[in-house]
């Protein structure tokens, strides 16, 4: 039970990383049409909406049904 705990956080902590990097985007988007004047950058941010969306409904699938995930051990020799 103890592993099975471990493995489901560590994949919720890298999704929540990869929305970190999302929202980093996003503000980089933003601040490049401020400086810029361009208004035309639809298709990259639906596609950071997309990626977003998904990160967030595999976080919270994560916490709601808090899956078995089998570890291999001898492969992460950190978690041993």
């Amino acid at each position: 039970l103890q592993w099975s705990v471990s493995a489901w956080l560590i994949v919720k902590l890298a999704l929540v990383a990869g929305l970190v990097i999302c929202h980093v985007l996003t503000g980089l988007v933003i601040m490049h049409t401020e400086e810029s004047g361009q208004r035309r950058l639809g298709f990259i941010c639906r596609l950071l909406l997309l990626v977003m969306l998904l990160l967030m409904g595999g976080i919270l699938w994560l916490v709601l049904a808090k899956p078995v995930i089998d570890l291999d051990l001898e492969a992460m020799p950190w978690l041993a």
